[in-house]
């Protein structure tokens, strides 16, 4: 059946890891997938990689203090069962709990299905002792391989998560390497075989149109073999599936759409004066600039739009745990509140927005 906790884990995105080692192991005859402990299950997408070759065999990277390499486990996707192979090598014992051990798997497509338990005569002793290993077999719920991007295993009560990935050819990695190494950072990927090939990437700044395409064009020929191809650039910061910076969508023919401020805008506000304003902020989703102006004792938020039109409002300044600005009249009870430098946009929902640092707010100016 479907289950969410993983998704919620996979989702999430961490900064980019610097390596700290790398070892290499032969692979298990069809052993497909392999993976280790790792302490954060919120860090499990970049904990660690795993890598493929003819001459090496199977060679692992990982980021220091995110995982245990004492305790890894080798996994068998075959197209009706899942094997997973324990090992424990580090100094304790590992401890399992038939009833609340879980097993999951996560399909390219972002759904979770949680292995349904084996017979309870079929699953492990309590313990697995230091040097020892142990095998457990489960129903595979998705038939086809591709469809399956990783499996994972909680047990002892969660005091053991290990976190398995699919084991791939280093040739096959070329395009992730091509940008990691670069100024690009893979967020995530959703792939349906010969039909859709989606790709989230995390760029440090805006760039010009002609380079979106430029990156657009190299993963398309990396990756030939789709119908359609979609490629979502965010900024740091920006959070996945809210809406991207920009996007180069392939259908019939190419389209790049910029959402946010151009590369242009960017610089030229970079090298603005902005001494009139306590604080320049901007919102990467939608190309917005807003502006906080003091007048005597009244206060104001501007809002200019990519067209350069602007929208000037006035709103009331209170002093509490934090600087808010309300916005008079309003329906939603809308207001502003500056954290940690940031501006936030709230109303009786909850937080709606935050928009990014372009001039610091001079808060000596609030006072």
């Amino acid at each position: 059946m479907k289950f969410d906790k993983m998704k919620i884990v996979i989702m999430i995105m961490v900064a980019l890891f610097l390596i700290f080692g790398i070892s290499s192991y032969h692979v298990k005859a069809k052993s497909n997938f392999y993976g280790m402990e790792v302490y954060d299950v919120n860090q499990a997408m970049t904990a660690f990689e795993v890598t493929y070759n003819d001459e090496g065999g199977v060679s692992y990277s990982y980021t220091k203090n995110q995982v245990n390499i004492n305790i890894y486990c080798w996994g068998n996707v075959q197209k009706h069962s899942i094997t997973y192979t324990i090992k424990n090598n580090s100094k304790g014992p590992i401890k399992l709990n038939y009833y609340t051990d879980l097993y999951e798997l996560l399909t390219v497509d972002g759904s979770v299905y949680e292995l349904e338990m084996p017979d309870i005569m079929d699953y492990p002793s309590k313990v697995i002792n230091p040097n020892d290993s142990a095998t457990i077999t489960f129903d595979n719920p998705v038939n086809n391989f591709e469809d399956i991007k990783y499996i994972s295993a909680s047990l002892g009560m969660n005091d053991v998560f290990i976190f398995l990935k699919k084991i791939k050819k280093k040739e096959d990695q070329k395009q992730d390497q091509l940008l990691n190494n670069g100024d690009y950072k893979i967020l995530d990927k959703n792939i349906v075989s010969g039909i859709k090939y989606s790709i989230d990437l995390e760029i440090p700044k805006e760039i010009k149109k002609n380079e979106i395409q430029n990156i657009f064009n190299d993963i398309k020929k990396e990756n030939s073999g789709y119908e359609r191809y979609f490629v979502h650039f965010y900024l740091s910061g920006m959070e996945v599936g809210s809406g991207a910076w920009a996007t180069a969508n392939y259908e019939d023919s190419l389209k790049i759409t910029i959402h946010g401020l151009t590369a242009a805008r960017a610089k030229e506000l970079n090298n603005k004066n902005f001494d009139n304003y306590i604080g320049v902020w901007k919102d990467n989703y939608m190309g917005l600039v807003l502006y906080l102006l003091k007048e005597g004792d009244n206060y104001f938020i501007i809002e200019e739009f990519g067209d350069l039109s602007k929208i000037r409002q006035k709103v009331l300044k209170t002093n509490n745990k934090k600087v808010k600005f309300s916005i008079p009249d309003s329906s939603y009870n809308e207001y502003y509140l500056i954290v940690d430098g940031y501006l936030e946009f709230w109303d009786d929902l909850g937080k709606l927005c935050r928009y990014e640092i372009i001039k610091e707010p001079e808060m000596e100016m609030l006072k």
